[in-house]
């Protein structure tokens, strides 16, 4: 099984989309703490980590506007962020012909 870089990709999201610089320094500072208590950017804690903050920056996409015909599932896991636009395609609302 591959080892994932959680604290890596959250910066690779970072800078390809866009999000509030408050909601970066939030989970950087939660990854800092993980590591100061002796974990590292490989495991789960640091996995929960970057969901969350996929999972911000795609409400904040959101509320900003940038998403429509969107609905949240919260049921995709931290792997389906790392395509960050394929776990959006996911959550697109299915339009209905009437």
């Amino acid at each position: 099984m591959t080892q994932i870089a959680w604290a890596d990709e959250m910066l690779k999201l970072a800078k390809s989309e866009v999000h509030a610089n408050w909601i970066l320094e939030r989970y950087k500072n939660q990854m800092r703490m993980v590591v100061r208590q002796g974990g590292n950017q490989y495991d789960l804690n640091c996995r929960e980590i970057f969901r969350r903050f996929a999972v911000m920056v795609v409400l904040y996409q959101y509320d900003a506007g940038f998403l429509t015909n969107f609905e949240w599932d919260p049921d995709l896991e931290a792997e389906d962020y790392l395509d960050f636009k394929a776990a959006i395609a996911q959550q697109k609302k299915k339009v209905m012909d009437t």
